[in-house]
Order: structure tokens, then sequence, then C-alpha cells
């Protein structure tokens, strides 16, 4: 290996490695909730780490040859591919398509094809869009409806729902 390669790969495990112990301190400085999220990305950057780098073209390679996905249209794969990212189209829907969801090497099931993957991929990502229109829509339904009824009914009170010292801080007491 040329001392070209060996810097670059140095330089990579040490990216890696900062990033696992930022995580690191992540866990051990965040609330119960957070942690779940940050122990999915330090699992997420470990599996990156023990994986070698792959050309578009060997990724295809690999997915045609060892696990026998079907392809209708290898260049539009290869620009899906490079656009998204192995990791977001194939690994986030494949399992639906493997023949075993624990074993990629038992490869698709027959008939399979990139553009089937792809679909799935689109679809999710279709409907988190509306969801998130539709959520965005509703959240300020509910906040007019909130503001115009408290309007409406103390408004004349102004002075007491503004006083922070009627309300609670939120906390459970402890009995």
């Amino acid at each position: 290996m040329n001392e070209k390669a060996c810097k670059s790969i140095d330089y990579t495990t040490f990216v890696c490695n900062n990033i696992v112990n930022q995580v690191k301190w992540l866990l051990c400085n965040r609330t119960l909730r957070d942690m779940f999220f940050y122990m999915s990305l330090l699992r997420l950057m470990e599996k990156i780490m023990n994986k070698p780098f792959l050309p578009v073209e060997k990724q295809i390679e690999q997915l045609k040859v060892e696990r026998g996905l079907l392809f209708q249209n290898e260049e539009s794969a290869k620009e899906l591919l490079l656009r998204y990212g192995y990791y977001e189209i194939i690994n986030g829907y494949k399992e639906h398509f493997m023949n075993s969801s624990k074993d990629d090497n038992e490869g698709f099931k027959e008939g399979t094809t990139f553009e089937h993957i792809y679909s799935l991929f689109t679809f999710d990502r279709n409907l988190r869009t509306q969801v998130m229109s539709s959520l965005e829509t509703f959240e300020l339904s509910l906040r007019q409806a909130v503001a115009y009824t408290v309007s409406e009914n103390i408004s004349y009170m102004q002075d007491e729902y503004m006083n922070r010292n009627n309300y609670t801080s939120g906390k459970k007491a402890i009995y």
C-alpha cells in the first residue's frame, strides 16, 4: 500500500474514532431519552468503520453477482446510488426482499430488482413528506384554535394569565 493510501486510511480512522468519542461523551452528558439516538449512531459508525469503501460500480456488481439482485437500468441505478447512497436505498429497505433478513449472503428473493427497492424508498420518502406537511397544518390549526379560545374567554384578564406565578413549572411532585 502506498504512503498516500496509508495516510488516507489513517485520516479516515481518526475521523471515525473522533466521532465515536464524541458520541460516547454525549451519551454520558445527555438525558436517557436522547441516549437511544446516540447509541444507534454509535452502532452505525462502528459498522461503517468495519466496512471497506466500494465504488458504485463494485456495489452494483456485488448486488448482482453475490446477492442476485436484478437491474433494469444500471446507469440509472448508479446515479441513484451516487445521489442517495447505498445505505439509504439498499440497507434501509432490503429486508422485505431478502431470502433471510438475518443473512445478506443468502441473497434477494428471485425476481427482485433494484427498481423494486428504490420504489419502496421513494414511497417512504413521499409518505414522510406528506405526513410532515399534514402535521404542520394540524399544528397551525391547533395553535390558532387555542389562541382564539384563550383570547375569547379570558383576554379581559390579561394581567392574570400573563403572570408567571399563576403557573407551575410542570415538575411532578415527589410524595
